[in-house]
Parts: structure tokens; C-alpha cells; sequence
């Protein structure tokens, strides 16, 4: 009995110290360079492997057909990344990059400006958020049932019209620059629903088929054009677009950093037969300063090197140019490597 306890001692010491010789060496595994983490991890080979995450949006609409798009030409190039695509918000993308729970996120911006300044909705500055690129410039589409006797905005104030509009979701880059033209011209919410109208936030696709089954009589999107679901509500409703003056448009413009007038041409959509001019963003792949300069680099590069397939995935995209990849983005802002890229093939000066 009592050799046993000697012997059970003893083989305990030998577990503990082996247990803390290989502790000892695995001390430095399993943390990136700098201390970052979600950029990187070792491959078992002694080389890092990048293990990156993008943070896209809700599925459905353009922007997710961006974000998968833009992950997949990444992918084709660098087979030995494990880049992974995560739902998210515009909003929410930022943040998450901000405590290193993406590496990438998708915005537009005003909000990536919104949220380096910390106003607007953000609490507190990201002083890190980055530029990587423009992908598309969406515009704004305030879409209203003929029916309804609207010619303006305006009318909708001075009328007091119920309307049943539906927005994007709360708290989107969407919903906020929706939200915002209506408050140029004295309206809110509040008065619509005191009209005796709703306000809906849902997905284009489903605010779509609202306005198809007649739940809603208007809309209000911000995205490239022509939108695949808009061109299917044309087809079926008889619907007209209203104009944002110019005075709106350039009071917001003041306000805001990121907005930039866009119209709506007209022949875009069925039925659409005249010019409606509008507000618009740039959508942004965003990023911050920790990722890693090559990493950013090597990006860019991919997205440049395959934009035929990129436009291809959708058709707003054509006509994308690599100078349009930063044309409204500012310089001091990108991201280093983006910025070393684009100088090496000339865009930068």
C-alpha cells in the first residue's frame, strides 16, 4: 500500500512536468503577429496560413451578390487563404472589426466616415477603419404606386398621405440615408404613422413582394440599378420613381461625408421613361490598420486582376475600372497596401 502512494506521487510529478514543458511550447502558437488574431494561423508546417473573415450582409439584394463575388476572385488566387463570408450589417461590420471579430466588412460610405469620426449612431471613434475599395456607387430608389396621386416628395407632407412605405433595415446605411431625405423635407416617421400610414423594415426582396401583394405602396432602397428584384416590380406594378431635389440632396451632402448626387436614368426599369434624380453612396469593402500590409496588397490585386468576373456576378457592376475601385474613396484613408498597389499600377499618383 505504501509503495503504491510513493509510486502514484511520483508518477504524478513526471505528468506535471511534462504538462508544463508543453505548455512552455506551445506559448507562442495560436496568436498572430502584434498580437492580432483572426488574420492569421500556423498551417502545421511551420509557414502562416491567412485565415481571414468577411463580414458581409443579410442574404438577398445586391450588396450580398457583391460580398460573395469579391470573396470568391480572392479565393481563386490565394487557395491557401481560408477566407470565410459571415453575415452582418453595415453598421455592425465596422464594429466588428473594430474588436477584431471580422477582417472585413462590407459598408457604405458615409457610414465607414461615421464611424472613424464616432458620430451619427457610433458611440465612440474607430480611428483604425480603413478603405479597402469601392465596388459599386447604389442610388437611391424612392418608388411609389401611381395610384397614390404623388408627383413629389412634398406631397406626400402637404397631402398627408398614409403612405405604407418599406425601408431597409433598421439602422442600415439604407435606412439611415432614408430616414434622412424624408427629414429634409419635415417629415418623420412618427408623422407618417399619425397619418395613418406604417413604415416596414424589411430586405428588398421582401419589400418587394409586399409592395406586389399590396401590403406596401411605396419604397425606398438605395442600391445599384438596374436591381434584378425592381426590375421584376416594374414588370408587375404601376409605379413611378420620385425625384430628391437638389437642394436636398446638397443639404445632406453638407451634413454628411459620403453621399453623392446619383440619377436614376431613364429606360432603366420598365415603364421609367424619365430621368429621377437622387442621393447615392459608394458600397465599401472596409478593413482597418491591423490588417497586414501584404495582406491588403494581395487583395487588391485580385479584385483588380479579375474584374471581368467580378462584373459578370452582377450586372450594376459593369463597367467597373480599377480607377473606379478608389475614385471616391480618399487616399489618406485606404488602406496601406491598397495604396502601395494602386501606386505601383498608376491610379495613385
Amino acid at each position: 500500500m505504501m509503495k503504491g502512494k510513493i509510486f502514484g506521487k511520483a508518477q504524478m510529478g513526471v505528468m506535471l512536468i511534462f504538462m508544463l514543458m508543453l505548455m512552455v511550447s506551445l506559448s507562442g502558437c495560436g496568436q498572430d503577429p502584434q498580437g492580432q488574431t483572426g488574420t492569421s494561423a500556423d498551417n502545421g508546417s511551420g509557414s502562416e496560413k491567412a485565415v481571414i473573415t468577411m463580414a458581409g450582409v443579410k442574404p438577398g439584394g445586391g450588396t450580398h451578390i457583391i460580398t460573395e463575388g469579391v470573396a470568391e476572385v480572392i479565393r481563386k488566387d490565394h487557395r491557401d487563404w481560408n477566407l470565410s463570408v459571415v453575415p452582418g450589417s453595415t453598421m455592425g461590420n465596422l464594429v466588428n472589426i473594430q474588436n477584431d471579430e471580422a477582417d472585413l466588412g462590407l459598408s457604405f460610405s458615409p457610414t465607414v466616415y461615421e464611424g472613424i469620426d464616432g458620430i451619427g449612431d457610433f458611440n465612440e471613434k474607430i480611428p483604425d477603419l480603413r478603405f479597402l475599395v469601392a465596388l459599386d456607387e447604389d442610388a437611391s430608389h424612392f418608388l411609389i404606386d401611381k395610384k397614390l396621386g404623388v408627383d413629389s416628395i412634398s406631397d406626400i407632407k402637404e397631402k398627408k398621405i398614409p403612405l405604407r412605405i418599406a425601408v431597409q433595415y433598421r439602422g442600415s446605411g439604407a435606412e439611415v440615408l432614408a430616414k434622412r431625405v424624408l427629414n429634409e423635407y419635415g417629415i418623420t416617421y412618427e408623422d407618417i404613422e399619425s397619418w395613418g400610414g406604417t413604415v416596414s423594415f424589411q430586405a428588398v426582396p421582401e419589400s418587394v413582394e409586399m409592395f406586389k401583394d399590396g401590403v406596401v405602396d411605396a419604397v425606398f432602397f438605395v442600391c445599384g440599378f438596374p436591381e434584378a428584384n425592381l426590375i421584376d416590380l416594374f414588370s408587375v406594378r404601376d409605379i413611378k420613381p420620385l425625384p430628391i431635389d437638389d437642394n436636398v440632396v446638397e443639404s445632406i451632402m453638407n451634413k454628411y461625408k459620403g453621399y453623392l448626387p446619383i440619377t436614376l436614368p431613364g429606360g432603366v426599369y420598365e415603364g421609367m421613361d424619365v430621368d429621377a434624380p437622387g442621393i447615392g453612396q459608394a458600397v465599401i469593402l472596409a478593413t482597418s490598420t491591423k490588417l497586414p500590409e501584404e495582406i491588403g496588397y494581395e487583395m487588391a490585386k485580385s479584385i483588380v486582376d479579375n474584374l471581368d468576373t467580378l462584373t459578370a456576378s452582377y450586372q450594376a457592376l459593369s463597367g467597373l475600372t480599377p480607377e473606379l475601385l478608389i475614385a471616391p474613396l480618399e487616399p489618406e484613408l485606404l488602406h496601406p497596401g491598397v495604396h502601395k498597389y494602386f501606386t505601383e499600377i498608376g491610379v495613385l499618383k
